[in-house]
């Protein structure tokens, strides 16, 4: 009983479990080793968009189209509190590097703040025309980047919840975006079949990644920074992070990739499709084979 589609997926922080959308209404863990099903979990009542494990693994969240976030704890799988406040289907959800903030990306365009030990509200960010399609925490937890189908990217400091820096570039929708662990770069996915990365402080477009012949659905970066994936129709690409060259090419879903995560250790990425499937891959660089 395969969900469809695979609009995200996460790696607990241990590596033990990958969550991702289930069945129905469900959220479904799986055993990160060998694939297995470990449980499914009811809480939402309509599907489940998007997924997130807090640093320390002992909270985790699931987005819904039915416009809420249910926090969860990992260790009893009891549900810890409900975050409500958005008024269509929330697309994105993140951790602070402390465990103690969550943020939102919803489809009323707003990007919100959350208490992750009973979901309290902290504070909502208005800028974004459209939905906001993703959301991420700067390493340092200092900023929050934002991605929209307005076609920008815009970068918002935590604690005033100031917007900072609009990013503009994408000639169509932005699907997803992540911060190389410097800080200092964002990678962006659009549906205009670029990978850009931006300049983090000043907003300045840095490089375009330009392979993919049709949209770009997901990005993300190995932990050490050095890989960069991206997602597209059937294939994902893996980028050397420093030269922007092309290192692989990864087949074998058949449908859009909406979702991809490499595990804490880097030596594992998980992609997610539209066709239902998670699909774990070893990645060698062609030297490293």
């Amino acid at each position: 009983d395969f969900a469809k589609p695979i609009t995200d997926l996460a790696f607990a922080p241990n590596g033990q479990l990958i969550a991702s959308r289930g069945p129905g209404n469900k959220l479904r863990f799986w055993g990160a080793k060998r694939g297995g099903l470990m449980i499914d979990l009811d809480g939402h009542k309509a599907p489940v968009t998007a997924v997130a494990f807090s640093p320390l693994g002992d909270i985790f969240a699931s987005a819904s189209q039915d416009t809420t976030v249910s926090l969860w704890d990992v260790k009893t799988r009891e549900l810890k509190g409900v975050i409500k406040g958005h008024q269509r289907s929330v697309e994105g959800v993140s951790f602070s590097p402390d465990g103690l903030s969550v943020a939102t990306a919803g489809g009323d365009g707003k990007v919100s703040l959350w208490q992750s030990v009973d979901g309290g509200h902290i504070n909502t960010l208005s800028g974004h025309k459209a939905l906001v399609s993703a959301v991420r925490f700067s390493p340092s937890g200092e900023f929050l980047a934002s991605s929209s189908f307005d076609r920008t990217i815009r970068i918002w400091e935590v604690e005033s919840g100031n917007e900072l820096l609009v990013l503009r570039g994408h000639t169509f929708p932005v699907t997803d975006l992540a911060w190389h662990p410097s800080g200092d770069v964002i990678v962006s996915s659009s549906l205009d079949t670029t990978v850009r990365l931006w300049d983090s402080e000043s907003g300045d477009e840095l490089l375009q990644l330009l392979g993919h012949k049709d949209a770009v659905y997901s990005v993300t970066f190995s932990v050490d920074g050095t890989l960069l994936a991206s997602g597209s129709w059937k294939y994902i690409r893996i980028w050397d992070f420093d030269s922007g060259q092309e290192v692989l090419k990864l087949e074998g879903h058949e449908q859009p990739i909406f979702a991809l995560e490499f595990d804490q250790k880097g030596a594992m990425m998980a992609s997610g499709s539209a066709d239902g499937m998670i699909f774990l891959w070893k990645i060698q660089r062609p030297e490293e084979k």
